[in-house]
């Protein structure tokens, strides 16, 4: 009914397959209603990027790795 109040509670899972944050929110809309409704982000998931660092005889190759599509990106590389 109009002006009425309803609270509802739900739980859900994401697979994220690429680095980056990923905010929680949600959009609702009721049927027949004109309005849609937004939680705004209330929390939120990060997939980091990683430091890689790998040394044989005097040199040493540093990487910064990025998940993506179920693989991985090479961002940066250095060879010291």
């Amino acid at each position: 009914n109009p002006s009425q109040t309803v609270t509802g509670t739900f739980q859900a899972i994401g697979t994220a397959d690429s680095s980056g944050n990923y905010a929680n929110e949600v959009w609702v809309k009721a049927p027949g209603a004109a309005v849609n409704s937004y939680s705004w982000p209330t929390s939120g998931v990060s997939v980091p990027q990683y430091d890689i660092s790998s040394q044989a005889g005097g040199t040493t190759l540093k990487v910064n790795v990025q998940i993506a599509g179920g693989g991985h990106v090479i961002k940066s590389w250095q060879v010291e």
